[in-house]
């Protein structure tokens, strides 16, 4: 929620784009809000301000609220906690008939495909019974795993080691250990 809510602010920026001396505008909040700030007026901002509040809480009542409010039926705690999160918007969901009747052709057609049989063909393995997974595949699937592994690994050490100084590398994680300890 507050992601998205801070996201309508970087709108005002990616959606004027300046490339030398072009100028493109994209339609939307962002390019209003610029617009409006280039010509320094003032209420056409507070429209754009007052249009982002109300789809910010429009987005929390109709979206965020109602998830949050379901998710909490799987929290698994041992000790009482406060008060379970509540949303008008999914008591609607839950009474309403109209939604049972538009959702159950699709119910039913979840139901027919994840119970449906499929008649795979069984394949024999030389040496060992029907069914049991041979230790060889297991062994040369995870050499493939590692050695793929490993390759990323060093082509990511090629491409940091050619673009990046070690300082640069001891900078990158002294800021993460700092972001860790304020997190």
């Amino acid at each position: 929620m507050m992601s998205m809510s801070g996201g309508w602010f970087f709108v005002v920026a990616s959606e004027a784009i300046t490339v030398g001396n072009t100028t493109v505008t994209l339609p939307g909040v962002g390019s209003y809000v610029a617009t409006a700030i280039e010509q320094k007026n003032l209420p056409a901002i507070g429209y754009a301000l007052i249009t982002m509040l109300i789809v910010i809480i429009a987005y929390d009542q109709l979206l965020f609220r109602p998830i949050v409010a379901w998710a909490d039926k799987f929290r698994f705690e041992q000790t009482a906690s406060g008060e379970a999160p509540t949303s008008w918007m999914l008591d609607l969901f839950r009474r309403t008939r109209a939604l049972r009747a538009l959702t159950y052709p699709l119910g039913m057609a979840n139901k027919a495909i994840s119970t449906m049989r499929i008649g795979w063909p069984v394949a024999l393995r030389s040496g060992g019974k029907p069914g049991q997974p041979s230790r060889l595949i297991d062994a040369i699937w995870i050499t493939l795993i590692v050695a793929a592994a490993a390759y990323a690994a060093w082509l990511a050490y090629q491409y940091l080691s050619a673009s990046l100084g070690l300082s640069d590398v001891f900078d990158a994680v002294g800021y993460g250990l700092v972001t860790l300890l304020r997190v």
